[in-house]
């Protein structure tokens, strides 16, 4: 028998995320244009370390974790899956300085206002949309 399937042509496949990802040089100027500690903190965490909006609401002080000079950070991501994530060294100085004195069950980023109820709503919070391109987390 033939198989039938070689003979059936399939959509080409455009890879699009190149077109999404932002320079290097334009993330790390948009980190050191951000006067706050907190604020530097998040975007370093978002962007250098690969978190998701909704691992960076649900970050505890328990989940930091001290490797000598730098730390790790304990965080559950999609479909309840637990990672550990390495940081570098300025960042795990920066979350120190930010979570020192807190009891281990608070969160690390204490939201400006009311406590944001869903990732799209604590990115909208933090961003405040600067660019004007819509908050897209998830």
């Amino acid at each position: 028998m033939e198989d039938l399937s070689t003979s059936v042509p399939l959509p080409r496949y455009v890879n699009t995320l190149a077109r999404r990802i932002i320079a290097e040089d334009q993330v790390r100027k948009m980190i050191d244009l951000e006067t706050g500690g907190r604020n530097q903190a998040i975007l370093a965490l978002l962007y250098g370390c690969g978190l998701r909006v909704s691992e960076l609401c649900a970050l505890r002080r328990r989940d930091l974790q001290s490797r000598g000079p730098t730390g790790q950070i304990t965080v559950t991501g999609k479909g309840r899956r637990v990672r550990v994530v390495l940081l570098p060294e300025a960042v795990w100085e920066q979350l120190q300085k930010l979570s020192s004195g807190m009891d281990p069950a608070s969160p690390v980023f204490r939201p400006a206002a009311a406590p944001p109820s869903t990732a799209r709503a604590f990115c909208r919070s933090s961003a405040r949309q600067r660019d004007g391109r819509p908050c897209r987390s998830g």
